[in-house]
């Protein structure tokens, strides 16, 4: 299991919701309040993950 960080404002449960979900960026950055940027990077890392493309960091 992934530890997280201090300052983690998503979940491993919030970000399998992001990537499921087919609501606009907007309506979910609003509603997890983090930033679109944020619900824009959980959606291609889950993207890459699920297409089996090597994940960034």
């Amino acid at each position: 299991m992934h530890s997280l960080h201090p300052q983690a404002r998503t979940t491993p449960a919030v970000r399998q919701e992001i990537a499921r979900s087919r609501e606009p960026t907007g309506v979910l950055a609003q509603r997890f309040s983090v930033s679109t940027e944020t619900i824009r990077k959980w959606r291609k890392r889950v993207f890459r993950r699920a297409s089996l493309t090597p994940i960034e960091g």
